[in-house]
């Protein structure tokens, strides 16, 4: 039997991924929203927000959130943050059609922008760094325990290791 890669869903920087997408979602905001409506801006919105939201902002977040809190308080904080993220998006919904309404799409589309433009830094700027790094490797170095708040007695096996054994 052959042995794998490591970490194969590592080969490329996630904090790249993240940034990638991110900036096809404020491409395709600003296209929307200054060119106008027509088949190329609606055609290019749909292109780039599309594939945006593939590889985008919610794997993202539920990988982060794996390697940000200790497996103990993991999904309570992972239930939080999705939480708040649907209560904003709640609160913009609700508020949508009103600025639409009386200050333009214009208006709503730099709103729009802005967020993204916030989301982008706030994800290349903070993201974790753990490219390379197993999960328990990752709560070691970060929290000094692992699963669940045991002290590692050895060393994990890395899931090349485990097939050769």
């Amino acid at each position: 039997m052959g042995t794998f890669p490591q970490h194969r869903g590592d080969r490329y920087s996630r904090r790249f991924l993240f940034g990638l997408g991110a900036v096809m979602g404020i491409a395709a905001w600003l296209i929307l929203t200054f060119t106008g409506m027509n088949w190329f801006s609606l055609f290019a919105f749909v292109i780039l927000w599309g594939s945006a939201a593939g590889f985008g902002a919610q794997a993202f977040y539920g990988l982060w959130a794996s390697e940000l809190f200790p497996t103990r308080y993991r999904a309570g904080a992972q239930g939080f943050i999705y939480f708040l993220v649907r209560f904003g998006i709640a609160i913009w919904s609700f508020l949508l059609p009103t600025i639409m309404d009386t200050l333009s799409f214009k208006v709503a589309g730099i709103v729009m922008i802005v967020f993204l433009v916030i989301h982008c830094i706030i994800g290349i700027v903070l993201a974790p760094s753990t490219q390379g790094k197993t999960l328990e490797e990752i709560e070691k170095e970060r929290f000094g325990t692992v699963r669940g708040g045991e002290k590692p007695a050895v060393s994990p096996a890395t899931p090349a290791e485990q097939l050769n054994q």
